[in-house]
């Protein structure tokens, strides 16, 4: 019994003795390493209940890749509209790198947008127009820091990756060679050293780019793997957390006022259209993903994605409404559920698009719908409209 009490006496020594050099190690490197951040992990809703399903939207770096006009910057717009009306202390930053920030597009987002220090305040974003590399990651990488100090939260957006330059090249006359591969390189150096500090701190940064080739991750490809040749190079997406490739907006896709006839810009308009995106890289075990999500034309303050549209395809899909002829009909311990949370739901509605109206015009039972689905589908109760 002594021998075993001694052995058992060294062995505890010897890991004191270990766990004391690790402090001390630990204490030496503190300006170096992260291990006394307390993390912060959150999830901001997509505003978009299909979207949210598939994809948990939270702390990191995130791609969103597609061609021009594929809802890639309305998204972006949408994920920092929620992130600043539902997490404490939120900021936004957003890097007009191509110069396309048009008044429409703000007035959409329902963002504040904001263009002077002094203005940047809680609930508000900030542009920043620059489209030097070296500044833009610079200010990035600082103001992370220092917001994190001020228990802030960020959501940063750079549109887009593709019309950053680097500081010597943009120096130089147009006829010039350029270092086409800077900013590739320059990005993997910048993401290693930011991306831990983003996540640790809790900041958002969804980085925009044109797509110039399929985004391909299966590791049991023929061909060689490829995730993406846009800007950024194989460091950007090695970094991103999520990496969301929106297809081309083909006719197709269009939701017209009568959706039995063909599209007619005079007599069959389109009333929005249905959002595709691949999600290629995902934490969810769900990578290759296809999901569609329907836009609404003619909205203002945040409101483009047509939750209504989703509301009324998922009570369907889940039978908690039938469709019987031109009536949608709910089902009965639905609406008994809804009238306990202090909801009225008709038992009958002609229609789909009379349902969506009804929907428009209770706001506060949308919200409620939107929120307890999403905690169904996704699992998440930080969800913001």
């Amino acid at each position: 019994m002594a021998k075993i009490k001694k052995d058992t006496d060294e062995k505890k020594k010897f890991e004191g003795a270990t766990s004391n050099m690790l402090n001390s190690l630990l204490e030496g490197y503190k300006d170096d390493h992260f291990n006394y951040v307390k993390s912060k992990e959150y999830k901001v809703s997509t505003g978009s209940l299909l979207l949210d399903s598939a994809i948990s939207m939270g702390t990191g770096v995130h791609r969103l890749t597609g061609y021009s006009g594929s809802g890639k910057t309305s998204e972006a717009l949408q994920i920092l509209k929620n992130s600043l009306s539902s997490l404490k202390n939120s900021k936004g930053i957003y890097v007009k790198a191509e110069g396309r920030l048009s008044k429409s597009v703000k007035d959409r987002s329902g963002v504040k947008f904001v263009y002077s220090s002094e203005e940047w305040v809680v609930g508000t974003c900030f542009v920043f127009e620059c489209n030097i590399f070296e500044a833009v990651a610079d200010t990035l990488e600082c103001l992370s820091k220092s917001a994190a100090g001020q228990n802030e939260v960020l959501c940063m957006i750079i549109d887009s990756m593709d019309a950053l330059v680097l500081r010597n090249d943009a120096e130089k006359n147009v006829s010039e060679n350029y270092k086409t591969a800077g900013p590739q390189a320059l990005m993997k150096k910048f993401l290693a050293r930011f991306a831990l500090p983003l996540n640790k701190y809790g900041h958002i940064c969804l980085i925009l780019s044109q797509v110039s080739s399929a985004i391909k991750i299966d590791p049991y490809s023929k061909e060689m793997i490829r995730s993406t040749s846009s800007s950024g190079g194989f460091g950007l997406t090695h970094f991103a957390d999520y990496i969301l490739e929106f297809d081309y907006n083909y006719n197709s896709n269009k939701i017209l006022e009568n959706p039995s006839l063909k599209f007619d810009s005079e007599k069959n308009k389109a009333v929005g259209h249905w959002v595709s995106l691949t999600v290629c890289k995902s934490d969810k075990e769900n990578s290759n993903t296809k999901v569609k999500y329907p836009v609404r034309y003619g909205q203002t303050d945040g409101n483009s994605i047509w939750i209504e549209y989703e509301l009324v395809d998922i009570m369907l899909m889940y039978e908690l409404a039938s469709k019987k002829g031109a009536w949608i009909t709910f089902e009965e311990s639905f609406r008994k559920e809804l009238e306990q949370a202090g909801f009225i739901l008709p038992e009958s509605i002609q229609g789909s698009d009379a349902t969506m109206e009804f929907l428009e015009n209770n706001k506060a039972l949308t919200k409620f719908l939107f929120d307890k689905f999403r905690k169904d589908l996704a699992g998440d109760e930080n969800g913001a409209l």
